[in-house]
């Protein structure tokens, strides 16, 4: 048995499922709907950016009413309209591009495939994410839609925004097991990245930045740009020279700010939402240039695509693009409010099954966002108004560090007068108001549900911007010589940071983080090593809709279920309200479930707690408590799958066949 040689051919698999599925029919719908001609490159990066931003409104209500296979055809179908040219661009494309495009897919590849040696499971740090992503895949897959609670089974849909795993759902739902959930999440990662290097691309051809007979130069920088971070390595650095401790993931000093690579490998989802903002806001504008209502259409499904992606980003799209028509009203290149008002109607009503999920799936428990202020250091609660000056006084020293070389880029292109330059384009206009609206947003408002996620991501409205005029300030040269060394070193520094963050995917793992280990993955590579197996068996072997619980305490984000097993749980862990889930509820079902993986429990006892917390076997290993004290499966069970250290168990007299 050699999963890391599954996990590759998977891997291998799932991308030509995406780029058919994802990226073919993106050329597909940019050949039915180009109104005009546009250059080359222009039409290639629409192409990339196309299937990924107006495909998920669509598939989401074809996989509610009719089905999978149904959004499948429809994939299948633009597919085949777009072939040829995807073919034609992969015939033009220069080695340098294709070379970039397959070390990323080997990045992509280092941080998410499972590696085995000699009986042993090593897994990589975004399994603490992946676990989410593999899981909601399944349940699309092989459930549907309206989206079931992976994390926590109970009846009706859970409250999740999950129109970036439906693509990855129908690769792994159409190709199957060749193809598990896994394996097609990575692959559309990869696309992902794809994605975004062409939205930063159309955004600055757009805004202006690209200099005539320089736009391959360009590019090229925009890659470069894509593959830095900021300055926290000095941070990870002295915190490791203080310490003795190695973060692996650097941005974890304080509240994050993660820059491209790496937020498309973490949170890839969340990313789409971003894409599918700023290419809704230039087909508007191009609607608006050339007086066609086509292009609205298409926006109307990106900013769909934006509310089902991520709903943290939607809630600051709107003042942002508000901010962005109303600063263009006595502009000659100003939206009309009639291109805005029919994308955001039909928008508003392709997501209402989705939004009435998000209402009914989740307990209400206070409000999802707060006022706060963005600390420098790790995060914690306000603890007075001194504090609340402490942090406003630091922050832009964060800031400054946490966006290392697009700091310099963007104050160089603020006194250089192009940014007041550039509020007279359309586009560079939006820049300047999603800088604004994200970075505010950012910094004073958090969300309330286990991770500051809104924080986390809305920066990103802010970062496009960053990076965009530090690549503008590049290639016309006007980084003052003063600051040329100091730029240069920021940009090294976030190279190396990413270095750094990629390889603590895979190394570190034992690293503590405000005094908690940043993970539970890789402390026992044996134990995970037979539990992927045994999740295998599982699926092969018992029934669908049966719950097979694992122990939902042993460590704060249980990994294995999720990522290896297609069946049901009863409750994931003590995060198991992330899919709307009330807590009382998930309390009370760990508080039933636990002591069946603690202690030897009597008969009775035991078929009274698996009955009212609905679970059918249970999945124990040898470090759950139970098992050290009996020297194996408590006393009463029956495995009927055992191996060293896992045990598919339940009681023996509920044994009746299989």
């Amino acid at each position: 048995m050699h999963f890391f040689a599954e996990d590759l051919l998977a891997y291998v698999v799932a991308t030509a499922a995406a780029v058919t599925l994802i990226i073919l029919p993106g050329f597909g719908i940019h050949r039915i709907v180009a109104a005009r001609r546009t250059a080359a490159d222009d039409g290639v990066a629409w192409s990339l950016i196309l299937g990924a931003v107006c495909l998920p409104a669509i598939d989401a209500l074809l996989i509610r009413f009719l089905g999978l296979e149904s959004a499948f055809v429809l994939h299948a179908a633009l597919a085949v309209v777009g072939a040829a040219a995807a073919w034609k661009a992969v015939r033009r494309a220069r080695a340098w591009t294709l070379i970039a495009t397959f070390a990323f897919w080997i990045i992509v590849g280092f941080a998410l495939i499972d590696v085995d040696w000699n009986g042993r499971l090593f897994q990589s740090l975004i399994s603490v994410d992946t676990v989410k992503h593999a899981a909601v895949i399944n349940a699309i897959a092989h459930d549907g839609l309206p989206l079931r609670d992976p994390f926590f089974a109970r009846a009706g849909p859970s409250s999740y925004y999950y129109y970036f795993y439906l693509a990855p759902a129908i690769i792994h739902g159409i190709v199957g097991e060749v193809v598990n959930a896994r394996a097609a999440f990575m692959a559309a990662s990869f696309t992902t990245g794809l994605s975004f290097v062409a939205m930063l691309w159309l955004l600055a051809s757009r805004a202006g930045f690209v200099p005539k007979a320089r736009e391959r130069a360009f590019l090229r920088l925009l890659i470069l740009l894509c593959a830095i971070t900021g300055l926290d390595l000095l941070v990870g650095l002295f915190l490791g020279w203080s310490t003795g401790i190695v973060i692996p993931q650097l941005d974890r000093w304080e509240e994050e700010i993660r820059w491209a690579l790496t937020s498309v490998l973490w949170v890839p989802h969340h990313m789409t939402a971003v894409i599918a903002l700023f290419a809704g806001a230039l087909l508007i504008d191009d609607a608006t240039a050339q007086r066609s209502k086509l292009p609205l259409l298409l926006a109307a499904l990106a900013f769909a695509a934006v509310f089902g992606a991520s709903v943290w980003i939607a809630v600051v799209a709107v003042p942002a693009l508000f901010l962005w028509w109303v600063t263009g009203i006595r502009r000659a290149e100003g939206v009309p409010l009639w291109a805005f008002a029919v994308p955001a109607m039909v928008a508003a009503v392709l997501v209402v099954p989705q939004f009435l999920d998000l209402v009914s799936g989740r307990s209400v428990a206070g409000s999802p966002l707060a006022f706060s202020i963005r600390g420098f250091g790790p995060p914690s609660p306000l603890a007075s108004v001194a504090d609340a000056a402490l942090r406003l006084a630091l922050l832009p020293v964060g800031l400054a560090i946490e966006f290392g070389a697009f700091a310099v880029g963007a104050v160089v292109f603020a006194t250089t007068g192009q940014l007041r330059k550039s509020c007279d384009n359309s586009i560079g206009r939006l820049l300047v108001m999603t800088f604004a609206v994200g970075l505010l947003a950012s910094v004073f408002i958090r969300s309330t549900l286990i991770n500051n996620d809104f924080g986390w991501r809305v920066i990103w409205l802010a970062q496009i911007p960053a990076i965009l005029w530090t690549a503008a300030v590049v290639t016309e040269q006007q980084v003052p010589r003063r600051l040329g060394r100091i730029f240069l070193a920021t940009i090294a520094l976030g190279l190396l940071g990413t270095a750094w963050d990629v390889a603590g995917l895979r190394f570190f793992h034992g690293a503590r983080v405000n005094g908690q280990r940043f993970t539970s993955t890789n402390q026992y590579p044996d134990v995970d090593f037979e539990l992927r197996a045994a999740y295998a068996w599982a699926d092969d072997h018992l029934p669908r809709q049966a719950i097979v619980q694992h122990n939902p305490v042993r460590f704060r984000r249980a990994l294995d279920f999720g990522l290896y097993g297609h069946g049901r749980v009863a409750v994931a862990d003590t995060d198991a309200r992330l899919f709307g889930a009330p807590e009382p509820e998930v309390i009370e079902r760990i508080r039933l479930i636990t002591p069946l993986f603690v202690r030897a429990v009597a008969t009775s006892e035991a078929e009274n707690r698996l009955r009212s917390a609905g679970v059918d076997y249970l999945m124990m290993t040898s470090n759950d408590p139970v098992w050290a004290a009996s020297r194996g499966p408590p006393p009463g069970w029956t495995c009927i799958y055992r191996t060293p250290r896992v045990c598919v168990a339940r009681i023996a007299a509920k044994e009746t066949g299989r």
